[in-house]
Parts: structure tokens; C-alpha cells; sequence
């Protein structure tokens, strides 16, 4: 038995219920898909940008390898690791200028001590 409000064997009121399922399914999924699709290759491009660049600047920014290289930074490295630890401030006085000039006048003392030909 068919009603006015009715379409076939669905009422008007049940199809425009489906209707809105369905459109907000279809929206939903339409959506998180475009989203991470599109997130997907905006995350390579950016990838794949940041790695060539990196990788030019990075030769271009390389040195060539000598063994005085070597032997400086094998130097070099506990120095800066010192220096990094230190370098803080205490009631406005920063701790690396005080330390390096204790490092100094003890570095004076010793070879003034050393030459002067005391023990």
C-alpha cells in the first residue's frame, strides 16, 4: 500500500535518511582519502627536496680528507667538548672566560717555573 509521502516501497523520508548516510559516508571517505593521499606525496616531495639539497650542500660544504684533518679534529674535539661543558653563566660572569683564565695563568706559571729552572 502506497502513502502519499512514499516512493516505491521507501517513504520520502526514509530515502533522504539514506541519502545523508550515504552522502556523509561517501564525503568522509572522499575526504580522508584525498587528505592522505595528497599528505603521502606532499611527505615524499618534501623528502626527496630536503635530501637533495642536504646532500649538495653537504658536498659542496665538505672538506677533503687528510691525515692532519684527521689528527686536528681528534685534538679539536675534546677541546670544544670542554669548552661546550663550561660555557654557562653564574651571576653574570661566564664560566669559560673564567676557566680559560685559570687554564692561562696556570699554563704562565708552569713555564715561567719550567724555564726559570725551578722544580
Amino acid at each position: 500500500q502506497l502513502n502519499n509521502n512514499s516512493i516505491g516501497y521507501f517513504s520520502t523520508e526514509e530515502l533522504f535518511n539514506d541519502f545523508a548516510l550515504f552522502y556523509d559516508l561517501g564525503y568522509g571517505q572522499g575526504s580522508t582519502y584525498g587528505y592522505n593521499k595528497g599528505y603521502k606525496q606532499g611527505e615524499f616531495a618534501g623528502k626527496t627536496a630536503g635530501y637533495t639539497q642536504g646532500l649538495t650542500e653537504g658536498l659542496n660544504n665538505a672538506e677533503l680528507g687528510s691525515f692532519l684533518n684527521l689528527a686536528t679534529s681528534v685534538i679539536d674535539a675534546p677541546i670544544k667538548a670542554f669548552l661546550g661543558l663550561v660555557d654557562f653563566e653564574i651571576l653574570g660572569m661566564n664560566m669559560r672566560v673564567f676557566f680559560l683564565s685559570l687554564l692561562t695563568g696556570a699554563l704562565v706559571i708552569a713555564a715561567f717555573r719550567l724555564f726559570s729552572g725551578g722544580a
